[in-house]
């Protein structure tokens, strides 16, 4: 009953644009590479598995690491490169989706150099796109009406700083969320050294607790900097990601 809801469809529209279409997580390759890593990781406990759970329910043909091989690479062949292509098509036969698509952009996200221009196109008929550069949303959530600081698409985007575009495409009167895409919600970084060091590192104080641990930055450029997908890539063995 929650899909009748418009506002609801709208947040689900956004979920199923994040996930299921520009490289998001249940896109096929992105998918495909996520299981893969796991079943890569248990790739030499399933013959203990097999050994000790193989032949509970077949005694007489126990299930073996082959078996397990055939699976995945069955589901590798057959189900990742066109499951996402079926469930999209089930969702906007169900009507689960907003009317309009989102919009179009010539590159989604990523490290880009000083000067790169962003363009957005509309795939819809009819509408115009609305964006924001910080991070918040086009659409003001309580008059259903494009933010008081949304911005008319016109042209391109100069970037010449990092920047976490979200974008919708606006097409009819305000105050139904129907009239609203879902969002394309990206965050741009750039190629270039930032103004900002380490300073001062302070781990594993002896008698101390961990939470008095921390890593001091300091910006000694003129502006303010974002740390919006950055990265400490040697803090440890997976790094430490800034939070965006």
């Amino acid at each position: 009953n929650l899909i009748d809801n418009a506002e609801f469809r709208l947040e689900f529209s956004d979920r199923v644009e994040a996930l299921m279409t520009n490289d998001g997580l249940l896109t096929p390759v992105v998918a495909q590479a996520v299981y893969e890593a796991r079943t890569d990781e248990i790739d030499q406990a399933i013959l203990a598995e097999s050994a000790r759970w193989g032949d509970n329910w077949r005694p007489n043909d126990p299930y073996t690491r082959d078996d397990f091989i055939r699976v995945k690479d069955d589901l590798l062949a057959a189900f990742f490169p066109v499951r996402t292509a079926v469930v999209l098509a089930q969702f906007q036969a169900d009507g689960w989706l907003v009317n309009d698509q989102a919009p179009e952009l010539n590159q989604y996200g990523g490290s880009v150099a000083a000067g790169f221009e962003l363009t957005m196109s509309n795939p819809n008929a009819a509408g115009d796109i609305y964006y924001k550069l910080d991070g918040t949303d086009p659409r003001d959530r309580t008059t259903g009406a494009p933010s008081s600081s949304a911005l008319l698409y016109t042209g391109p985007i100069t970037l010449n700083a990092a920047a976490q575009i979200r974008a919708r495409v606006f097409a009819d009167s305000p105050g139904a969320s129907n009239d609203w895409s879902a969002e394309v919600n990206q965050t741009f970084t750039l190629t270039e050294s930032l103004p900002v060091r380490i300073v001062e590192q302070h781990y594993n104080p002896a008698g101390s607790e961990e939470v008095t641990e921390f890593i001091e930055l300091l910006n000694y450029g003129d502006q303010p900097v974002s740390l919006d997908g950055l990265q400490i890539a040697s803090f440890s063995t997976a790094g430490y990601a800034f939070a965006s």
